[in-house]
């Protein structure tokens, strides 16, 4: 119909979108699931890509169910800016497994699911994690203005 008018015969709300405005996140069925997760700045010097991480899924108590593996694939060049944690890299973690045993049953993670993840930098002693608060306290007692 050209020129006339065409009746719309239901109202229905509507959210006007800009350019630059995602619309929605499309997932394949078959792809590898990845956590993106947010490197904080003070962090980036000792994580490189290629590191084991340790992923938390927040759905599953990590004492009970334990914690799932994953490798880093990929860090970003330059940092965002988040409302919690100031400026961090984005960072993407390639699961080892995606699914969690859960009572004798395997269950899948899911896209959206929050995850938090630590990535694991190194190892020391357990005297060492108790000491380096003791000599950086000797540290700062010793200066003098």
């Amino acid at each position: 119909m050209r020129g006339g008018e065409l009746p719309l015969p239901h109202l229905v709300d509507a959210v006007v979108q800009s350019a630059a405005q995602e619309l929605m996140k499309i997932v394949p069925e078959d792809a590898t699931i990845e956590v993106e997760a947010l490197l904080r700045n003070k962090d980036i010097g000792f994580v490189n890509e290629g590191q084991v991480a340790a992923p938390e899924v927040d759905t599953f108590n990590f004492i009970k169910y334990g914690l799932t593996d994953a490798k880093v694939v990929d860090i970003s060049n330059d940092a965002v800016e988040d409302r919690q944690l100031g400026w961090a890299f984005k960072m993407r973690l390639r699961l080892v497994r995606d699914r969690i045993a859960v009572e004798n049953k395997l269950v899948g993670l899911r896209p959206g699911m929050a995850v938090t993840a630590e990535v694991k930098t190194g190892k020391r002693c357990l005297i060492e994690f108790f000491l380096s608060s003791l000599l950086r306290y000797k540290q700062e007692c010793v200066r003098e203005r």
